[in-house]
C-alpha cells in the first residue's frame, strides 16, 4: 500500500507580481490551448477579461477553464503533487459563481 506523505511545511502566499502573472498566464494559455485544440475544442475566448482564462466549445458544449502554474514544484500527476490541497482565492470563487469551470494546474 502506498501512502502519500502530507506536506507539513507551512507555505505562505507570495506577493502579487504582475511580471510573473503575465509570464505564467501566457505560458499556461499556450500549453492548454494547444492541448485542447488537439482534442477537438474550438477556442471561443482567450483574451484577458478578468473572467475565465479560456472558454472553448466541443460537440456543441461550452467549457470554461482556469489555470495556474506551479513553478519549482514539479509533478506528473496527483500521486506526486506535494501538496494535500489547492487554495482558491476570492476571484476563483467569483468565477465559479458565474460559471463552474475546470481548474488546471501546470508545472
Amino acid at each position: 500500500m502506498v501512502t502519500k506523505k502530507l506536506n507539513t511545511m507551512p507555505y505562505t502566499a507570495r506577493e502579487f507580481s504582475q511580471k510573473s502573472y503575465d509570464e505564467n498566464d501566457e505560458y499556461a494559455k499556450k500549453k492548454i490551448t494547444k492541448f485542447l485544440i488537439n482534442r477537438g475544442h474550438l477556442v471561443i475566448q482567450d483574451k484577458e477579461n478578468y473572467n475565465h482564462d479560456l472558454v472553448t466549445k466541443k460537440n456543441g458544449k461550452i467549457f470554461f477553464f482556469e489555470f495556474e502554474v506551479k513553478r519549482n514544484y514539479p509533478f506528473f500527476s496527483k500521486k506526486d503533487y506535494k501538496f494535500d490541497s489547492v487554495s482558491f482565492l476570492g476571484r476563483k470563487r467569483r468565477l465559479h459563481n458565474i460559471m463552474p469551470y475546470y481548474y488546471m494546474i501546470l508545472c
